[in-house]
């Protein structure tokens, strides 16, 4: 079902106003719907995950429910249907949360950009429960790197 929200940061493109937020908002999936929901609730998710199909299809939103899942304030413990509403959600939201860094390979897949996020891991979070690096298009990464 798709949700129509106002957004933060004053984006109103499509993608942005009615991207999923949570677990039973995606479409399709149930497999992954199902694996995803009972690893938050049950606290079991890997420490890595690959998504991988064609452009579209909701692998990057995907890693955002999973990180709003992990992170998200009002629980003490990950949960499949998050607030939205607190500091962690609204940060991860609006894509400017220190925690967790989507990183678009595409752009900038350098050994030197990897080296500085790698540097910077052994930290501990700054505001959110855990730190999540979300790979946008992977496969542009270099051999160095």
């Amino acid at each position: 079902m798709l949700i129509k929200r106002t957004t933060f940061s004053g984006a109103n493109d499509l993608t942005t106003v009615f991207r999923p937020l949570k677990v039973e908002e995606l479409v399709g999936h149930e497999v992954n719907k199902n694996i995803i929901k009972k690893g938050l609730d049950e606290g079991t998710l890997p420490h890595l995950m690959l998504f991988t199909g064609p452009a579209g299809c909701g692998k990057t939103t995907a890693a955002r429910i999973i990180a709003l899942g992990l992170n998200c304030e009002a629980t003490n413990k990950s949960t499949c249907d998050p607030c939205l509403e607190c500091n962690s959600c609204r940060s991860i939201i609006n894509q400017n949360s220190f925690d967790v860094v989507e990183i678009n390979v595409g752009e900038s897949g350098g050994k030197a950009d990897v080296t500085k996020l790698t540097e910077k891991l052994h930290f501990a979070p700054y505001s959110c429960r855990y730190k999540i690096l979300i790979f946008d298009e992977a496969h542009e990464l270099s051999k160095a790197a």
